[in-house]
């Protein structure tokens, strides 16, 4: 699908302003591999060829990018993340931005040899010049969270070398694709060990003092909202010229009002830590935010961080004094996050694992490889790269 500027707010930028982006091209995977160590693989109709895979839960064909780190072995097994996507953008945003920082941690040894997907879950999953996200959940637009957590993840474990253990998969996203990470994650804590969002919407039905969305957070104040008032301003941009109102991002998915509460809440981040129990040690999270997001996503995250303080949650924060809410903030904090998930996963052998893809995928070395296989233990569970 074509490239949108800034991650969830350029186009309707563009609504708002009443300026017609110009037809954006599509991004095509060889370009992209010629500057990647790994490979960037395309099943989308992005190309020219439609290539997408096809989701029972969508009833649909879907595009995809899946990137393979460099030397990837089909006979290994490799950790996998699920990456997701912001609001008013689609999956080029990870082939665009992501995928080229992710590809330089791997090549300079910062980051495992891992495997990363990359779904589109924009509502109408076709070339229409304004496509909202779904907010990875199921409503009455689609099943989206079910295209995530069962039709994209069995569809990497039918095709590439991945690990299916929780140990070795790990779910993130940008703004949306954080809020949709998180709920998933929390949701399907038996699939995803870890969880991240950069600039994530971990709690939607925030409200700050005086009953206002952009007010800070502020212990002992409601911070969770009973209504939706469909002009409220929940972003500013541009020194006030353009202002993002509650029913661009919540009615086209949850609706109006009360009823769109009700429907948030059943995915929002900050519910579901005490809803679903979520226990201190159960899943390893991160949040990466800028302290001068325009959607106030800093508030968002501060009343997620007290709630799972409150609850023993440990969830590793990183604030950045001018982060804004765009595509040059998120490609800044990735690094960070990288840098922090390196550690958290690891891809337990199986038996029958063939251990050189083993081996390869998680960095160990000749002389390593030939005492394990000296051993005979095709079980051993081999310790973090």
């Amino acid at each position: 699908m074509k490239h949108r500027t800034f991650a969830g707010l350029s186009l309707l930028a563009s609504l708002v302003l009443g300026v017609v982006p110009a037809r954006a091209q599509h991004h095509s995977s060889d370009c992209i591999n010629l500057r990647l160590q790994g490979s960037l693989l395309d099943y989308t109709q992005n190309g020219g060829r439609d290539c997408r895979i096809f989701s029972p839960a969508l009833c649909e064909y879907r595009d995809l990018y899946v990137y393979l780190p460099p030397g990837y072995d089909p006979k290994g097994r490799y950790p996998i993340l699920i990456w997701l996507h912001s609001y008013t953008d689609d999956e080029c945003e990870f082939a665009k931005h992501v995928v080229p920082v992710i590809d330089r941690a791997v090549a300079a040894g910062e980051l495992p040899p891992l495997v990363v997907a990359a779904p589109d879950g924009s509502l109408n999953g076709d070339h229409h010049v304004l496509s909202l996200g779904s907010w990875f959940v199921n409503s009455p637009r689609g099943r989206f969270a079910d295209f995530v957590s069962e039709d994209v993840l069995k569809f990497m474990e039918d095709n590439f070398a991945v690990c299916r253990d929780r140990a070795g998969r790990a779910i993130a996203g940008f703004s949306m694709g954080g809020f949709g990470a998180y709920s998933l994650g929390m949701k399907h804590s038996d699939k995803f060990k870890v969880v991240g969002g950069i600039a994530p919407a971990v709690n939607p039905r925030f409200v700050g003092p005086c009953n206002r969305y952009l007010e800070d957070f502020v212990p002992g104040y409601p911070y969770l909202r009973g209504d939706y008032e469909s002009f409220e301003k929940v972003g500013e941009f541009y020194g006030g010229a353009l202002k993002i109102r509650a029913w661009m991002i919540v009615k086209p998915v949850f609706g109006r009002g009360r009823e769109a509460v009700e429907r948030v809440s059943e995915d929002n981040p900050i519910e579901l830590l005490e809803r679903l129990n979520i226990q201190p040690g159960q899943q390893d999270y991160y949040v990466g935010y800028g302290n001068a997001d325009e959607m106030n996503i800093g508030a968002q995250v501060d009343s997620f961080l007290y709630v799972a303080q409150q609850r023993g949650i440990a969830v590793e924060s990183r604030s950045y004094p001018c982060g804004q809410h765009d595509i040059p903030f998120m490609v800044s904090a990735m690094p960070d996050f990288l840098a922090w998930l390196k550690s958290r996963l690891s891809c337990p052998a199986e038996p029958g694992t063939k251990l050189s893809g083993v081996l390869q995928a998680t960095g160990l070395s000749t002389s390593l490889e030939q005492a394990i296989r000296s051993s005979h233990d095709a079980s051993l569970i081999l310790p973090r790269p």
